[in-house]
């Protein structure tokens, strides 16, 4: 919110959001496939040629942004948590999502 404002009060200042993005959004916007994350693309774009916009307003990797896995590893929430869905606890299968495609566990 402060930032927004902050924004709005000023003049030469950009609010990038990124969607499915959590806070400290430099390191924390994955691509698919691997790489640096967007955030930090974008930082590097901006101070490399502040003047150049489009470069860090809108870089590729935008389009290739990592959605948000709230399910997280089956094995990891079982030994944490007792269950395979962290968020509901639910006896339900959980996709885990590989590189050759979803599966479920067995």
């Amino acid at each position: 919110e402060h930032e927004y404002a902050t924004m709005q009060s000023s003049s030469g200042v950009a609010l990038l959001v990124w969607p499915d993005a959590v806070h400290y959004s430099t390191m924390n916007t994955p691509v698919v496939g691997g790489g640096d994350p967007c955030g930090l693309t974008t930082v590097v774009a901006f101070f490399t040629d502040p003047a150049n916009e489009e470069a860090w307003r809108s870089p590729p990797c935008r389009s290739h942004l990592q959605k948000i896995d709230f399910h997280g590893d089956v094995a990891i929430n079982q030994a944490l948590w007792g269950t395979p869905d962290a968020y509901d606890g639910k006896p339900e299968p959980v996709v885990e999502l590989h590189s050759d495609g979803p599966s479920r566990p067995t």
